[in-house]
């Protein structure tokens, strides 16, 4: 028989493993988020049911639309999930990513790091080549893991992020195999 509080442990600790850095850095910002991304998320809404409301009352043949602005919140949390609200986004998100150039960058697997002296650190190794494996690519020849489970030779340790605390560190150890 399935057990829940096995499912509920299990899905605690993919939720810490995944979440966990990022909720020890920013507990004490965390009470001032969740009001701020609730508040973005309304005047998002806002915006959707204006534009949808907008468009049907230029182009839609249903008649007269009074207002475009509706201040329901519960209609402004749920415009997102319809598929006007589904597509609007698609559109606005495709359009963020050919104007800023994100999407080149996130798509394309050409991962440069911004210096703060001004330009680009390139992953060929050319210069500045101290961070430039990623996790996955690690794996691939090192053993990385938490420090009870690296039984090899210790090369050093990975964080994630630069504040992270050493209970979110991954050890990086060498394989000890020839040829390696």
């Amino acid at each position: 028989m399935f057990r829940r509080s096995r499912w509920l442990t299990k899905a605690k600790d993919l939720l810490n493993s995944k979440f966990g850095s990022w909720i020890s850095r920013n507990k004490k910002k965390l009470p001032i988020y969740i009001p701020l991304t609730l508040a973005g998320w309304y005047v998002y809404g806002l915006f959707l049911n204006s534009l949808r409301l907008g468009i049907s009352s230029t182009y839609g043949a249903a008649g007269e639309v009074g207002s475009i602005w509706v201040f329901n919140p519960f209609r402004n949390f749920l415009v997102l999930f319809t598929p006007f609200g589904l597509a609007a986004s698609a559109v606005i998100f495709l359009l963020i990513c050919l104007i800023t150039k994100k999407g080149y960058f996130w798509f394309s697997g050409y991962k440069y790091q911004k210096d703060e002296r001004g330009f680009n650190i390139l992953p060929d190794g050319t210069h500045g080549t101290s961070g430039f494996l990623t996790e996955k690519e690690m794996r691939e020849f090192l053993v990385v893991g938490p420090v009870e489970e690296v039984k090899d030779m210790l090369v050093g340790k990975h964080k994630r992020h630069a504040d992270d605390s050493d209970k979110y560190a991954l050890y990086v150890a060498h394989r000890m195999r020839a040829g390696d």
